[in-house]
């Protein structure tokens, strides 16, 4: 995802400085509705490199304790050789809203999942989980606390809290475009 002139429009209203519009019901509701607007102000962060960059992608394992001396693990674990601590601890704890989109949940991904929990549990904070496929929104939930493997022990209430602030977008057609920006290169 891209805020660039082919899929986003900085001043798209005449009289107001808004550059985002969106509805409160689903996509499918009446346009009739009052629409609401607010501000795009966002940096996109793509951890594990770019597709279109091979040498860029990342691959490896999430572990919770591994040596950090002379061990050959290490060179595995994505957060040591990304080095998610440095790069990317700060955005974890000022982030307001945390959005999902295109990423599997999986335990490999824990660093990043463990973050977001903490924020969650502790701050004010949200998370919309886009998830393609039929699957529902509380399995989608437990797939992300599942997922979460610093916190797979933490007490109900706290886990049930987290879940609280969760939200989930399903959809099952593979053109639902982040933050409802379109895919405007084919035209």
């Amino acid at each position: 995802m891209y805020l660039d002139k082919d899929q986003f429009e900085p001043h798209m209203y005449k009289y107001a400085d808004r550059n985002f519009k969106f509805y409160l019901n689903d996509v499918d509701a009446d346009r009739s509705q009052t629409v609401w607007s607010s501000y795009v102000v966002c940096e996109v962060i793509h951890p594990h490199g770019y597709q279109y960059i091979p040498r860029s992608i990342l691959f490896g394992i999430d572990k919770e304790e591994y040596d950090k001396g002379a061990s050959e693990l290490k060179r595995l674990v994505k957060s040591y050789w990304a080095q998610y601590e440095i790069k990317y601890r700060s955005y974890l704890e000022e982030t307001e809203l945390f959005i999902i989109y295109g990423m599997s949940l999986g335990a490999m991904d824990a660093w990043w999942l463990d973050g977001i929990y903490e924020a969650l549990l502790n701050r004010e904070t949200e998370l919309i989980i886009y998830k393609y496929g039929n699957v529902g929104s509380a399995e989608v939930k437990e797939l992300f606390l599942n997922s979460c493997i610093r916190h797979k022990d933490d007490t109900e209430s706290n886990r049930n809290l987290v879940s609280s602030r969760i939200h989930v977008v399903e959809f099952l057609e593979n053109n639902t475009y982040f933050l409802g920006l379109e895919n405007k290169s084919n035209r």
